[in-house]
């Protein structure tokens, strides 16, 4: 994983860590009682636990003991599909709980880590597709287990601006709730539109079955091992894709050839496609109509309206008694809705005249809702977006950046001295994994070999330094120079652990509240400084106090 961040150091997960435990595997049982057993459904997209759907387990009192999340863990979905696998949140409730055997909980040195800026940490690097793309995948699966996560980098900043950080985003977190409430209650007006015409299901006299208007297509996923076929323009929806009341496009798409030597088929624009083997039919009920010919894998089925039948009403109807059709597909084992399931699901009868008129003014309504729910969409969309943007930010220092400006005197020149850091910048480097740099250099670098190492950024700190006869500070370097503050601070810093440079802290104005300022000074080869700085500290303390 590559570092994400010039400005902090980087530590291993293990290293600012006290413990990481897997949980373990539980069949439910029938009676649904028992310790809630938190599993990957619990950790919702947008990184928070969802407490709906809710599975509990029988646990002994040593299990219990073992395996009990508490108040402050990170908890992190080690298995899943690629494209839901490390999912991260942080556990702040209250109450028993225990993790399945696809989760993992983290419990953090919290002296140098918050355990919400590492959720929100993992998290993003699941929202960018770095968790996915390093773990280990076969058939339908992925995971990434204790070894590779303890191996995972994460930034250390200085415990405040980790907190300053976490404030910023859940202020963020709050906007976004927001939208989603916003979109949600979009959502439900076509429901409401159509019970408000047709009534609720379980009041319909006159109905017919879904079999009766529409044909079944079934779906398939051309073979991987074949790069060409998903070299085309052809849209190929999954489950994944199902999100939107009208699908314009999908993720991945196809060619022809790929259709014709493969179980996928194509369906013309008008479509229904329906999510029938998913988790996410826990709680939700994925339907879309698309805009153009698609072509879908075997978690989707394909609906086509018989002629004279609007797609529109049979989504509606669909959407009408999801929470039954979704019961139905509900199983211990699995979740799915079967072609049987399918067929036999009522809708109301279109054949008369009456009914026909009716549906003609409910599809001319929904038109209208459809404008207002794209809108909201868009919004929520934006949003995204600058969400992901301001985690770009927040993690690679930016977003902070007027912070430590601003709280300079609160960082310690000594860093984090019990943990062994790697290179806190990108780019060429020392390649240092389980000894600290400072090691590693004194066993194999000389001083030459350790000055031609350094980056760009760095070395021009060093050359502040050497200009300056006797010693400075990061305000003296900052006069003298274009370099952004945090630079010469992280640069001044990283010499200091490397050796480069001679560290120490001088009294400012030596009267009751002394105040204790950070000062460098460059080194030359083979120079034994420890005498002369005790005797210059002596010095300028005697001096200073002579004022």
């Amino acid at each position: 994983m590559k570092a994400q961040n010039n400005v902090w150091p980087l530590v291993r997960l293990h290293q600012v860590i006290v413990d990481m435990q897997p949980g373990f595997a539980q069949r439910p049982n029938l009676e649904n009682i028992g310790i809630p057993q938190l599993r990957t459904n619990n950790i919702s997209p947008q990184g928070t636990v969802d407490l709906t759907d809710l599975i509990n387990v029988i646990v002994s009192p040593t299990e219990l003991e073992k395996y009990a999340v508490q108040k402050g863990d990170v908890i992190f979905n080690n298995t899943n599909s690629v494209e839901w696998v490390g999912k991260t949140t942080c556990f702040n409730g209250e109450g028993d709980y225990v993790l399945s055997n696809h989760m993992t909980r983290i419990r953090v040195n919290t002296t140098v880590l918050d355990p919400d800026f590492l959720a929100r940490y993992l998290h993003y690097l699941w929202q960018i597709g770095s968790s996915g793309s390093r773990a280990k995948q076969w058939v339908n699966q992925a995971a990434i287990d204790q070894t590779m996560l303890a191996q995972f980098e994460v930034p250390l900043p200085p415990l405040a601006e980790q907190r300053s950080i976490v404030s910023i985003l859940r202020q963020a977190d709050r906007l976004r709730q927001l939208r989603r409430e916003t979109e949600e209650k979009a959502q439900q007006l076509l429901p409401a539109l159509f019970y408000e015409m047709f009534d609720d299901p379980h009041s319909w006299r006159e109905t017919t079955t879904l079999g009766e208007l529409v044909d079944f297509v079934g779906g398939g996923t051309p073979s991987r091992k074949v790069e060409e076929y998903f070299t085309g323009n052809i849209p190929w929806a999954t489950s994944k894709d199902i999100k939107t009341r009208y699908l314009d496009d999908a993720q991945e798409h196809v060619t022809e050839k790929a259709i014709r030597e493969s179980a996928t088929n194509l369906v013309p624009a008008g479509t229904i496609l329906l999510v029938v083997k998913s988790k996410i039919l826990l709680h939700s009920l994925p339907v879309s109509i698309t805009t153009r010919p698609f072509c879908f894998g075997q978690d989707v089925k394909g609906l086509v309206p018989k002629p004279g039948i609007e797609p529109i009403f049979i989504v509606s109807s669909l959407l009408a008694q999801s929470d039954s059709i979704l019961r139905s597909a509900r199983g211990v084992n699995t979740e799915g809705l079967t072609l049987d399931i399918l067929r036999d699901i009522t809708v109301p009868f279109v054949d008369t005249p009456q009914q026909k008129s009716l549906i003609e003014s409910f599809v001319e309504k929904v038109n209208v809702y459809d404008h207002l729910e794209k809108a909201t969409r868009s919004a929520n969309q934006n949003i995204t977006t600058l969400f992901l943007s301001l985690l770009a930010q927040a993690f690679s220092g930016e977003l902070t950046a007027k912070w430590r400006e601003e709280h300079e005197g609160l960082e310690s020149i000594q860093g984090f001295p019990e943990i062994e850091l790697l290179r806190p910048v990108e780019g060429k480097g020392l390649r240092v994994v389980e000894e600290t740099v400072a090691e590693t250099i004194e066993k194999v670098l000389g001083r030459a070999d350790v000055v031609a190492e350094l980056s760009d950024e760095q070395q021009q700190v060093l050359d502040l330094v050497h200009t300056i006869k006797g010693y400075c500070t990061v305000e003296t370097l900052k006069a003298s120079s274009n370099l952004p503050v945090h630079v010469i601070r992280q640069g001044l810093q990283f010499l200091t652990r490397i050796g480069l440079i001679q560290a120490l802290r001088l009294p400012d104005r030596p009267i009751r509240n002394v105040v204790y300022v950070p000062v460098y000074r460059a080194l030359d080869d083979g120079d034994l400084a420890r005498t002369p700085d005790i005797g210059f500290l002596q010095q300028s303390l005697q001096k200073e106090m002579a004022l």
